[in-house]
């Protein structure tokens, strides 16, 4: 049903998910490559800012979208970042 490559792969991931007990995929192969939240690739100039910032946010989309969601605390930072939502400045 599958390519061999496919499998190949597929089998690979079994292997090593019978040697360790948790397996994540980065979504990247570069492995170099910093992982960051839209959040964090802004640049900020400190904490107190990327705080800021994400509380603004949180605020915005609570308000903005409650209609559509009934979701609190971590439910909705989940749905906030698998939406990738951010209001623009």
């Amino acid at each position: 049903m599958f390519s061999e490559e496919w499998d190949s792969i597929m089998n690979q991931v079994v292997k090593f998910q019978n040697k360790q007990h948790f397996t994540w995929f980065r979504g990247q192969k570069d492995s170099e490559y910093e992982l960051k939240t839209g959040l964090y690739r802004q640049n900020l100039k400190d904490i107190g800012s990327y705080i800021g910032t994400e509380k603004t946010y949180y605020n915005i989309f609570n308000k903005m979208g409650h209609i559509l969601h009934r979701e609190t605390d971590w439910n909705l930072l989940y749905v906030i970042n698998t939406m990738g939502l951010k209001p623009d400045y």
